[in-house]
């Protein structure tokens, strides 16, 4: 949508990677996180950046995106962007550490 290419690490692949390089199996935790901006120009502005959107992309077509796919909400102090995001965790098997 925006020009920001990226490749996610799926969650079978990053247990098959732990298992095949010395670390237990993980765990997965879904994080809900809001991120406050005072206004769309802010929000656009660091979408904009945080992606390294291509020329051809607006700041306004990053806001866009973001309600679209995200949910952007307005709040007393301007603007909540939702990103949630999947921690994972897992330690280093003995003779691994």
């Amino acid at each position: 949508m925006t020009g920001h290419e990226v490749s996610y690490l799926s969650k079978d692949f990053a247990t098959s990677l732990c298992a095949n390089t010395g670390w237990r199996e993980p765990e997965f935790h879904d994080i809900d996180l809001k991120w406050s901006f005072e206004n769309e120009q802010h929000l656009g502005r660091f979408l904009g950046l945080l992606l390294a959107n291509k020329a051809s992309f607006s700041e306004a077509d990053s806001v866009a995106a973001a309600k679209h796919y995200l949910g952007v909400r307005d709040t007393d102090d301007g603007l909540s962007l939702d990103w949630p995001m999947t921690m994972m965790t897992s330690s280093a098997l003995p003779g691994y550490e």
